[in-house]
C-alpha cells in the first residue's frame, strides 16, 4: 500500500496529464496552409525579379480592342494564280485563317464562298479579300467550298449549307458572310462587321452600274 502523500502526488500528476491541451487537426491544417502561402509568396517575389517587364505590357495590349484601318477605295488586281497569291500573302495560316496579334478583334467572321470551275477568279479573290479583311482587323477564316466536277447544275445553296456546317465545326464564329467568288468589295468603308440583323454587303455592283 502506497504512502498517502505519494498516492496524492501520483493522482495530481495523472489528472494534470489528462487535461494537458493537444493541438487539434484544424490547428495543424491552418499552420500547414499558412506555411504554404508564405512559401508561395516568397517564390513569386523571387520569380518577379527575373521576369521581363514586357510580359506585363503584352497582357495589357491583348485586352485592347482593334481599331479599323481604312484606306478608302481599293483596286482589284486580276490575272493572279493561287500560287502567286500564296507568295504574296504570307501571313495567313493554313486553312485561310488570320487574326491580329497586337489587339483583340471585336468579331470572329467566317467567309463562306461556293465555287466551281472558276479557277481564274480564285487568285484575284484571295489576293483582294485577305488584305481587305486584315485592314479591318477581323478574326476571320475564308472557306472555299468547291462542288465536285460533273454535269450537274451548280448548287449554290447546298454549298453554302455545307460551308456553314464546316464553319460551325471549326468555330465558334460571331457571324457568317455568304460570298460570291466573282464579287469583291471596292471600298474599305464597306465593313464586314457582325450585325443584329442579316444585311446585304454588296448593295451596288459594277456590272449593274452600282444601282
Amino acid at each position: 500500500m502506497l504512502n498517502p502523500e505519494v498516492e496524492s502526488r501520483l493522482s495530481q500528476h495523472s489528472s494534470s496529464d489528462s487535461i494537458r491541451p493537444w493541438p487539434s487537426a484544424a490547428m495543424v491544417y491552418v499552420k500547414v496552409m499558412w506555411t504554404v502561402v508564405v512559401c508561395v509568396m516568397i517564390a513569386l517575389v523571387i520569380a518577379s525579379q527575373f521576369l521581363p517587364n514586357k510580359g506585363l505590357y503584352w497582357v495589357q495590349e491583348e485586352e485592347q480592342t482593334c481599331a479599323h484601318n481604312s484606306v478608302g477605295r481599293t483596286s482589284v488586281r486580276e490575272g493572279l494564280s493561287e500560287a502567286e497569291v500564296e507568295a504574296n500573302v504570307t501571313n495567313v495560316l493554313p486553312g485561310g485563317s488570320w487574326w491580329p496579334q497586337d489587339c483583340e478583334s471585336t468579331w470572329r467572321l467566317a467567309v463562306i464562298v461556293p465555287y466551281r470551275n472558276r479557277e481564274v477568279m480564285v487568285g484575284p479573290f484571295l489576293n483582294h479579300m485577305h488584305p481587305f479583311l486584315q485592314r479591318q482587323l477581323l478574326n476571320y477564316t475564308i472557306f472555299i467550298v468547291e462542288q465536285s466536277p460533273g454535269n450537274k447544275e451548280f448548287n449554290r445553296a447546298k454549298l453554302l449549307n455545307i460551308g456553314y456546317v464546316l464553319a460551325q465545326r471549326s468555330g465558334p464564329y460571331d457571324c457568317y458572310a455568304f460570298h460570291d467568288i466573282d464579287c469583291v468589295p471596292e471600298d474599305d468603308r464597306n465593313l464586314y462587321n457582325c450585325a443584329d440583323q442579316p444585311r446585304h454587303l454588296g448593295v451596288g455592283m459594277e456590272k449593274f452600274k452600282y444601282k
